[in-house]
């Protein structure tokens, strides 16, 4: 029903997840309903060379726009062509701590609580071309992983399994893929 309703509306942007566009390409293509989707933004989590040939085969033409944002402050910069997110300066400075992390300060007074150097959890690199800034080789700096748009901490994965085996000191690895569908394993 949601999807004729989308095609009834004649929507030609999705917005999520790549977990998520995955879920909702599949159903397009299992529903036999076409929608003229033109452009896909996500965010989230990374979004895999096999995530996106599943949607540029259900969409055909569609074009792929990642947006770089955390909860505690939103979008911070918008990728651009070449794989690199462009910051968006007029509203967050950005600068990378010794140890490689992002730090993220808001430029917007009118926020309710400031956000001030905040430690965003990932490291990456910074690049400037003139007065632009931009973030490439974005990933977690610490072991939690992304798995179906949800961030899990390694540490809990293993407390789960000692539970489950009744063994304090359970060794766990974790390796994650995506199958020929998109989908997250």
């Amino acid at each position: 029903a949601q999807l004729a309703f989308m095609q009834q509306c004649g929507v030609n942007v999705l917005v999520g997840t790549p977990g998520t566009l995955i879920q909702v390409a599949h159903a397009v293509r299992e529903s036999g309903i076409s929608l003229p989707i033109s452009r896909i933004l996500f965010t989230g989590e990374r979004m895999g060379a096999a995530k996106a040939a599943v949607l540029r085969q259900i969409f055909p033409g569609v074009r792929i726009i990642g947006c770089y944002g955390l909860s505690e402050c939103g979008f911070v910069a918008l990728e651009q062509p070449d794989g690199r997110y462009l910051v968006r300066d007029n509203a967050f400075f950005v600068e990378r701590a010794p140890n490689g992390r992002l730090l993220i300060t808001s430029l917007d007074p009118s926020l309710p609580t400031p956000v001030v150097r905040y430690d965003s959890g990932d490291q990456l690199e910074l690049c400037h071309v003139g007065a632009m800034t931009f973030l490439h080789g974005i990933d977690r700096a610490d072991n939690a992983f992304n798995f179906i748009g949800n961030l899990i901490e390694l540490k809990t994965v293993r407390q789960l399994v000692a539970v489950g085996l009744q063994q304090t000191d359970a060794l766990v690895e974790v390796q994650l893929s995506t199958d020929v569908a998109g989908r997250d394993e």
